[in-house]
């Protein structure tokens, strides 16, 4: 008879093994080609890399493009990151043509970097505002610029003179002319147009998407021509499809 000390021990040994976890599947390599549609596996300037790592539940994609490496997790954001690569594509070749050129040749002078300062951070920006932001505005067919030029007078006179509220001066004019700025530039309006036309989402976290976006609207906008991105844009039905493929509502736009 066995003793009853090593009878316990080997009904622990059993028992312990008996709830071990299982040990899940570790990740498995997937091919892009069995998880996207031929036509988005390769376009004009990007490539999905063919094969897909996955953590054991979701499928983390390689986008090589010319302009850059993008990763996506998953099915619905790879499809949202070969539009955008697309989209940089369509805006790249448009910055090459010849009413590109027109546009920007009229918009040298317009100060979209300190117009779009003053939206995000009106009250820093209206005590550093050069005077000749308010020329973009009189030129875009506002007295903005006069309310610059006024609201920058009040903020200098009040720090000269030790002003306690010149702060309070400072975020009051800040705020009126972000308001402003926002309302009547329309620069904004005219690039969730440009988001539309290429199919992609206006609040895009790709930077270089983003950059392509501003620089491409500013030049038609500010050198006020009609908005064109180039022979090879989507028409508005291949533009609906594309916003239906990568899952973007209508009114975002």
């Amino acid at each position: 008879m066995k003793p009853w000390s090593f009878v316990i021990a080997t009904a622990l040994v059993a028992s312990l093994h008996a709830q071990a976890p299982a040990t899940y599947e570790t990740g498995v390599m997937l091919n892009a080609s069995d998880l996207l549609p031929a036509n988005l596996l390769r376009g004009p300037s990007y490539r999905v890399r063919d094969q897909v790592p996955t953590d054991g539940y979701m499928a983390h994609f390689t986008i090589d493009s010319n302009f850059g490496t993008f990763t996506a997790i998953g099915v619905p954001e790879a499809k949202r990151r070969i539009s955008e690569a697309e989209g940089i594509h369509k805006l790249v070749e448009t910055s090459k043509g010849d009413l590109f050129a027109e546009g920007l040749k009229r918009s040298v002078e317009q100060p979209i970097d300190a117009v779009k300062n003053i939206v995000k951070n009106p009250v820093e920006s209206v005590k550093q505002a050069p005077k000749t932001v308010g020329h973009f505005f009189v030129k875009v067919g506002s007295g903005i610029g006069r309310g610059v030029t006024r609201a920058v007078d009040r903020v200098e006179e009040s720090a000269k003179k030790d002003d306690h509220d010149a702060g309070q001066t400072a975020a009051e004019a800040g705020r009126g002319i972000s308001t402003a700025a926002k309302s009547v530039s329309g620069f904004d309006k005219a690039k969730l147009d440009t988001a539309k036309q290429l199919g992609v989402d206006p609040y895009s976290d790709n930077e270089r998407l983003q950059e392509e976006m501003d620089k491409v609207t500013w030049a038609f906008f500010a050198g006020g021509l009609p908005l064109r991105i180039g022979a090879a844009v989507a028409s508005a039905g291949v533009a609906v499809a594309a916003t239906n493929m990568v899952g973007i509502p209508e009114d975002t736009y």
